[in-house]
């Protein structure tokens, strides 16, 4: 075996969380470094005539990125509770505006929604009524814009597999990073697209969500339990 690093330590501690301290607020320092990592863009190139190519620190098919970052943040330091849209080229947030009667018009059909805020509710169907994950600081809808990798692309199969890829290693690179903060994070595909396309004005065919990741403080004990074989996150008394 190779000689471990700090990296090792890193990769080890990684665990989906289901264990977010909602008492606490994400610092917005925080966010702001792993969001820059996944997502910003550190370089670009002329690729063609008005065709620029960015550079993330993930690979991505044909060098065209075509993932966008939506941010539903509940609780950070310094951030307004609501809707976003991450801008790589300048590493700012873009707030987008909720609809918070719209939101919550299928609430109602779900009692474990009831006394939920529009935000909480959203949420909470985003990721498929996963409370667990519904509770992390920030949740981030990973949503390809498919027409980026067609318009190279045209009428190939593998376009969308590309697209698919792209939400994998971007994910990865995310979990990294709030890993090495001792944040907690996951990632799932359980999610409801509908009410996310809705929330967000997505049309799923040209730019629809394939996953949400999200990250904050863990909590000081385990309620819900947590795949960690190794007790790295929680360590045995």
């Amino acid at each position: 075996r190779a000689p471990r690093s700090a990296f090792d330590q890193v990769l080890d501690a990684r665990a989906t969380c289901r264990n977010f301290d909602t008492g606490r607020s994400l610092p917005l320092a925080e966010l702001a470094q792993v969001m820059e990592r996944a997502f910003a863009e550190r370089g670009r190139v002329l690729g063609a005539d008005q065709f620029d190519v960015l550079k993330r620190t993930s690979p991505s098919g044909g060098g065209l990125h075509p993932t966008e970052c939506y941010l539903l943040v509940r609780k950070v330091e310094g951030l307004s509770p609501g809707l976003y849209h991450y801008r790589p080229a300048d590493h700012a947030l873009q707030a987008l505006p909720l609809d918070e009667e719209a939101a919550l018009a299928g609430a109602v059909a779900h009692a474990s929604a009831a006394g939920k805020t529009a935000l909480d509710y959203l949420a909470w169907i985003a990721v498929g009524g996963q409370q667990w994950f519904a509770d992390a600081h920030a949740l981030c809808i990973l949503a390809p814009r498919f027409e980026r990798n067609f318009w190279k692309y045209r009428n190939h199969a593998k376009a969308y597999r590309v697209c698919v890829l792209d939400i994998g290693h971007l994910s990865q690179t995310l979990l990294l990073s709030a890993t090495e903060q001792g944040l907690g994070s996951y990632v799932t595909a359980a999610i409801n697209e509908i009410d996310i396309e809705r929330a967000f004005g997505l049309t799923g065919f040209v730019d629809g969500p394939l996953a949400v990741c999200g990250f904050g403080p863990r909590a000081g004990a385990m309620q819900n339990y947590e795949l960690d074989p190794n007790r790295k996150v929680w360590p045995r008394d």
